[in-house]
């Protein structure tokens, strides 16, 4: 009875662990493949947003002299480098069924494009024209940048929700392994000291077949057998119980 008790409870606890790590493994699956690509995607996106900004600001701040007229050909790169990075990560996002994310990068890539030409044509006016000109461009290039920075904060907010739900998944089913092991644990000792219990059948020749087999042939009388089976089920007790806790641990 012990055994098919053992025997059970192993493969009801082997059923939940192989489904808890089935699930584990697509979850783990899914970020590996989805999420993390999906947050470096919006990393660099943002990277290539800020280094268009610092090009344009060296351009305007330097008026292109001495030598210093590489800033809108390099913001151009980063510009270009935008539009490739925002593909990439719409197209991962899609294919995670991730709705509102894919439309987030249409919201930006929307407000990129404004923001872009208004910094083009405010680096030009402070080149051309210094402050007394760069000056007068700032303000709507100011509300290009307020948009674009929203809808930056935005995106990020939601990928950073995506992630984080994809590693509470995770945890969760840790714990719930873990729960799963401690309780296997508990109920495979219990049953080795019922069955260490039940084999322990040295006081009486009825407790065993074997005890009664021997009682003829033998000339044992019925008290004999306490007398060396009492201190054998001390000893076994002595020594299972300790080594039961040690191996199955309650």
């Amino acid at each position: 009875v012990c055994l098919l008790g053992v025997a059970a409870y192993g493969i009801a606890s082997v059923r939940e662990q192989a489904a808890a790590f089935h699930h584990a493994h697509t979850v783990i699956k899914r970020i590996s493949h989805g999420d993390l690509p999906l947050d470096k995607a919006i990393a660099t996106i943002r990277f290539d947003i800020v280094q268009v900004q610092q090009w344009l600001t060296d351009i305007a701040a330097t008026q292109g002299k001495d030598g210093l007229d590489d800033g809108f050909a390099k913001a151009a790169v980063f510009a270009t480098a935008f539009e490739t990075d925002v593909a990439e990560a719409r197209a991962i996002a899609e294919r995670l069924s991730l709705d509102e994310i894919a439309n987030a990068l249409g919201h930006l890539k929307r407000a990129f494009d404004p923001y872009c030409s208004a910094g083009k044509a405010t680096a030009e006016a402070y080149v051309t024209g210094g402050p007394a000109l760069g000056n007068t461009r700032m303000s709507d290039f100011d509300v290009t940048a307020e948009k674009l920075t929203g809808e930056v904060d935005k995106l990020v907010a939601l990928v950073e929700a995506e992630v984080g739900a994809g590693v509470a998944s995770v945890d969760g089913v840790a714990a719930s392994v873990s729960a799963d092991l401690d309780r296997a644990i508990t109920i495979f000792g219990i049953l080795m000291a019922v069955a260490v219990g039940a084999s322990s059948t040295y006081l009486t020749p009825i407790g065993h077949q074997s005890n009664l087999l021997v009682m003829g042939p033998g000339g044992y009388r019925f008290g004999d057998y306490w007398r060396m089976g009492l201190p054998l089920d001390i000893l076994i007790v002595a020594v299972a119980v300790p080594l039961i806790l040690m191996v199955w641990p309650f």
